[in-house]
């Protein structure tokens, strides 16, 4: 590990969903500050198999030959309409399979229907936004919207001091909540595994340590171990909780230590990554960075189910 960052990222994000860089500028700065491994995993979209480079079109399974640089496809799916930052990072899939094509267009159509209803809740706090003005400051399409867009807008027009305080501010306010239509996690689970993948719990300390589900209060740890009945096959153990809407009291290494104490018995994988958003185009400050909180190369290839997606 030099300067803080590990040569593996399995959680990075692209211009795709809500980061700020292509996919080929990530590629070309991860290999520039020497990073041998990372996963493209943007919000509900399956992932680019192609990379343009001089002028060349360049498959993922050809990257390090190319880059020097590994590339995992990825997607992280948002889950459980009842619990907030349920996220699965999948990977290994057959992206080709009409269930992502449904997936996305199930998804864009919940986002787009939810979001525009949060804009209009928001004015019961005399926050004024406007939907159409968002997608077109940001150079997107209507159906490229993500939540962090609407975050982001609001720490720009100084509503809130950052983004992480504006997700804060909407998680917390019960007149903001807006139960967007999401899949079934255990349904992703199982998807996912007959089409050839592996399924990750993307920051499990984002998810709130006591919920209601189904009427029914339920902690974290027992949530996740239903997931871990359901097949999910690991934690991402190393994250940026620092850098995030994370509320609770522990340090990252602390949240690390206790995941570790609940399920490091399991034959799960634990993995780690940065949730990179290239938040530094934007000026934002403490930035998530490239790199950290990822995992060494003896890490990775000491779970075969990792090393399988680069061989």
């Amino acid at each position: 590990m030099e300067n803080g960052r590990f040569p593996v990222d399995l959680h990075c994000h692209t211009v795709r969903s809500d980061g700020n860089i292509t996919p080929e500028e990530l590629i070309d700065k991860a290999k520039s500050i020497g990073l041998k491994i990372i996963a493209i995993t943007d919000h509900d979209i399956r992932p680019p198999l192609l990379f343009h480079k001089e002028n060349k079109d360049i498959h993922y399974s050809h990257a390090y030959q190319t880059y020097g640089l590994h590339i995992i496809p990825g997607i992280e799916i948002s889950c459980q309409t009842e619990v907030e930052d349920v996220h699965l990072l999948c990977f290994g899939c057959d992206w080709d399979n009409e269930f992502f094509t449904n997936l996305e267009t199930f998804t864009t159509k919940s986002k787009i229907g939810a979001y525009r209803k949060l804009i209009e809740k928001l004015t019961l706090f005399d926050i004024e936004l406007n939907f159409d003005e968002i997608i077109k400051k940001r150079g997107i399409l209507e159906s490229e919207i993500q939540k962090k867009h609407i975050f982001e807008e609001m720490a720009d027009r100084g509503y809130t001091r950052s983004w992480k305080d504006a997700k804060i501010f909407v998680k917390e306010n019960s007149e903001l909540s807006i139960e967007r239509e999401k899949p079934d996690p255990i349904d992703i689970i199982r998807e996912v595994h007959q089409l050839g993948g592996i399924v990750i719990l993307a920051h499990p300390y984002l998810i709130d340590e006591t919920m209601v589900l189904n009427n029914r209060n339920i902690t974290r740890e027992k949530y996740i171990r239903k997931l871990i009945d359901a097949g999910l096959d690991g934690l991402e153990i190393r994250y940026s909780y620092d850098k995030t809407s994370y509320t609770g009291t522990l340090s990252k290494d602390e949240i690390k230590k206790e995941l570790l104490n609940q399920f490091g018995h399991l034959p799960l994988v634990f993995t780690g990554g940065s949730d990179y958003h290239a938040d530094e185009v934007k000026g934002v400050k403490n930035p998530r960075v490239l790199g950290e909180n990822g995992m060494t190369e003896e890490e990775f290839l000491g779970y075969t189910k990792l090393a399988n997606l680069i061989l």
